[in-house]
């Protein structure tokens, strides 16, 4: 009797070795798995550190330029305000109303009548 139960034993004994070597590669899978997520969640970490030092280093720099920009401005502004003239600045600034000025013909020049004919008369000029 003790044949039969030996047979069962042998037989359990593999089933269960056999349910193990499966558990065993799953259960190897799944920590293989596991590393490979801590590798990437540490990629993810490092790359996530570098952008926000990126984003530090850009920010200080946006500070910088507006301060270059305000400085600019200011001496823009200085600039402006001591310029009374240069070189072109009497082409680019609007005119002055005139109100004394008269214009006179010269007293030498002789204006011909409209029915004079200047080649027909030498002594005739234009005016």
């Amino acid at each position: 009797m003790s044949e039969p139960f030996d047979k069962l034993k042998k037989s359990l004994h593999e089933v269960l070795e056999v349910a193990n070597d499966k558990i065993d590669k799953r259960m190897k899978a799944a920590f293989e798995f596991v590393d490979k997520l801590r590798a990437e969640e540490l990629a993810v970490n490092d790359d996530l550190e570098m952008v926000r030092d990126e984003r530090l280093a850009l920010e200080d720099q946006c500070r910088e330029l507006e301060g270059e920009i305000a400085r600019v401005k200011q001496l823009r502004s200085e600039l402006e305000a001591k310029q009374q003239g240069g070189l072109f600045a009497a082409c680019m600034a609007r005119p002055k109303p005139v109100e004394d000025v008269v214009v006179e013909p010269e007293p030498d020049v002789h204006l011909l009548p409209e029915d004079a004919d200047p080649d027909s008369d030498p002594d005739l000029e234009y005016g």
